[in-house]
């Protein structure tokens, strides 16, 4: 089969149109003219025809870098280009008038020579299909196959595209493999196009949001944002999409479960060798547990702080002195606010007497114990700071530069670090110089109580020998003279004689009953006998017969046997002087008693309606004034552990009250 160049058919047309132009050539010159301007239409139009058909298509078939195959109606090869030589498996004059079969046995059957076929059936050009050949060298070569129809056949175009489809082959492997890492990581992967839909999801995402690939390319991202992180997540999403810049946001999202989730999303834009946008691709991993932890330790932090800020409140609130050190050696130490402030210093100064010596000149007090200076080493903060071991209630005195003296009492208790070792103390001091004082007083007090209790046993000793010499002499000197001078009356009858003698011995009996009183107030015998509320009752009875116009009304209690006899006496005391008070110098005409025992305590309370007086701050005032009833009252009540309250005013009478307790008890 030969090949027709397509412009030499033309040129022959063309020529047959100028001979059929000449033999016109005798026609007039208008009609000429017309005939042969219509003919050169003619020419130019067959030129044109086949200038823009055949013979254009065989000059750009020539030119190309891609294989273009003719073939006639029945599949024979008319001719091919130049590129077609290259990839053949055989010289051009080997194949030329063959078959597609006799030139591809391998193919007859297969899509691409259906491709063929469809052509010259259909006479409609058919679409691109891709086949691969080998070559005896063993290369594959991959063509993308177009055929067209023309008249006298098929034109078969071969693009080779060996090297693309390497290159996509390459890159679906780097797919695969960057699939299977994507879906073995329990991290979200997702990739986006440029206009923000997605693109491609790993299995992880999928699980996460219940969907699959196919629904978020179809319906969008097909996730929910919190309202409340809306502003902080798809905004920040859509800003740097916008502009084309990474990104990392934070949000809570719903979980295909119901649950709202925590989520991390870290973006980078992708661009193409050309710096094209291709969109964004980005990972989110579920931070909820540690968004919980983050959660717990703001709270705990907060708490800390709550803590820490109620303990420097506390701290400075409290009235006592403070120290803490955090090094073992206790080379810097501060304080509380009330601390510094008792010791004279600003606020953050080093306290510390082991500090370094700048620090040591603004600290203008020393440590004192037993009269002697306190060495560095044996300072409760530093040893419990260098051993670890805390020091319970020592004392030491503050002596100040300018003579204050200040004694004081604390603990100490070690600090630790993390792993066990001292690191430093804390201590907390408090002044009971005060304290000291008080108790010191409280000894003096109570050795002034025992010098008067046993002035008070001594003189009721002494009363009592008082009251038995007197018994034993006067009375019993006195009782004989009475019976002598009745003997002597009844040995003189003598009128005159009688009447003095019965006067010396009435008087002699007066001086006797008044001796008897006298020992009765000295060493009342009713109160050992029958007790406390029975010799008050007695008494009571006899001050009522010498004094009838003093009413005197007594409420006592009768049990009285958990009272020592010292107790009794004293109460006994206390009544008999309160009474000779009441009769001499308050001006009564009303005297109340009352006496009350209950579980642990006794009460006694002398009430009258007199004169009254004011109370002074001070008993010692009455007795510089020569007035000893109720300083001895008082003296006498707290040698037996009462106490002694005294309540009157001008005009409103007088009540005393007297408070102790009973035999083995303390008083609260």
């Amino acid at each position: 089969m030969n090949v027709i160049n397509p412009m030499s058919q033309a040129d022959q047309i063309t020529t047959a149109i100028d001979e059929l132009s000449n033999k016109l050539y005798d026609l007039p010159l208008d009609t000429k003219e017309q005939i042969q301007a219509e003919f050169d239409k003619l020419k130019a139009a067959v030129r044109g025809v086949f200038s823009g058909s055949g013979a254009k298509f065989w000059e750009l078939a020539s030119s190309q870098a891609d294989s273009v195959t003719l073939y006639d109606h029945n599949l024979r090869l008319v001719t091919w280009n130049e590129a077609s030589a290259k990839t053949a498996l055989a010289a051009k004059d080997q194949f030329i008038g063959k078959t597609f079969a006799e030139i591809y046995p391998d193919l007859i059957g297969g899509e691409i020579h259906q491709l063929y076929l469809r052509a010259l059936e259909t006479q409609l050009p058919q679409s691109q299909m891709i086949h691969w050949v080998r070559q005896a060298d063993g290369c594959v070569f991959y063509f993308e196959h177009s055929v067209y129809p023309t008249n006298n056949g098929l034109v078969a175009l071969q693009k080779d595209v060996t090297e693309r489809i390497r290159s996509e082959l390459v890159l679906l492997e780097s797919e695969g493999r960057f699939r299977a890492l994507a879906d073995g990581t329990p991290v979200l992967i997702w990739v986006t196009n440029a206009s923000g839909g997605i693109e491609f999801i790993n299995k992880a995402y999928g699980d996460f949001f219940g969907v699959k690939i196919e629904d978020l390319q179809s319906g969008g991202w097909q996730m929910l944002v919190h309202p409340d992180d809306t502003t902080r997540y798809v905004d920040v999403f859509n800003d740097c999409m916008r502009e084309r810049k990474p990104f990392r946001a934070q949000g809570r999202v719903l979980r295909s479960d119901g649950q709202w989730r925590w989520i991390e999303s870290y973006g980078q834009p992708r661009f193409s060798d050309t710096g094209e946008y291709l969109g964004t691709a980005g990972s989110s991993l579920d931070i909820t547990e540690r968004k919980h932890a983050e959660e717990v330790l703001l709270e705990s932090e907060a708490r800390e702080h709550a803590r820490a800020s109620e303990l420097e409140a506390l701290m400075d609130a409290v009235p006592a002195i403070i120290w803490i050190s955090r090094d073992p050696e206790c080379r810097n130490m501060i304080g509380n606010e009330y601390g510094y402030q008792f010791l004279g210093m600003q606020s953050q100064d080093n306290l510390s007497k082991t500090a370094p010596e700048e620090a040591l000149a603004r600290q203008h007090y020393r440590n004192m114990k037993d009269g002697k200076p306190l060495p560095s080493s044996k300072l409760p903060m530093q040893i419990a700071a260098a051993t670890g071991k805390p020091s319970r209630n020592y004392e030491f005195d503050l002596i100040f530069d300018d003579g204050r003296f200040y004694h004081l009492l604390g603990n100490v208790n070690p600090l630790f670090d993390p792993a066990g070792n001292p690191s430093g103390a804390i201590g907390a001091f408090v002044d009971i110089t005060a304290i000291r004082k008080l108790q010191a007083q409280q000894i003096e007090a109570k050795a002034t109580l025992e010098v008067q209790r046993r002035l008070m046993g001594q003189r009721e000793q002494e009363r009592q020998g008082i009251a038995r010499d007197i018994h034993d002499g006067p009375i019993q000197t006195l009782s004989s003279t009475a019976f002598s001078i009745q003997i002597l009356k009844e040995a003189y009858p003598d009128p005159t004689l009688q009447v003095e003698l019965t006067q010396i011995v009435m008087s002699v009996k007066n001086a006797v009953q008044e001796l008897r009183q006298v020992v009765n107030d000295l060493r009342p015998p009713s109160l050992i006998r029958f007790g406390l509320a029975r010799a008050i009752q007695m008494h009571a009875e006899e001050m009522r017969e010498r004094y009838p116009e003093i009413e005197i009304e007594l409420d006592l209690a009768h049990n009285g046997a958990q009272l020592s006899d010292q107790t009794a006496l004293t109460l006994f005391r206390v009544f008999q002087e309160g009474l000779n008070n009441v009769i001499r110098h308050a001006d009564a005409s009303r005297v109340w008693l009352r006496y009350e025992v209950d579980q642990d305590s006794f009460t006694l309370i002398l009430q009258d309606n007199g004169l009254g007086f004011v109370v002074p701050n001070d008993f010692a005032e009455l007795m510089s004034a020569g007035h000893y009833g109720l300083a001895g009252m008082k003296e006498r009540v707290e040698t037996v552990g009462g106490e002694f309250f005294v309540t009157s005013q001008p005009g409103e009478g007088t009540m005393i009250r007297i408070h102790g307790p009973l035999l083995g008890k303390n008083i609260k």
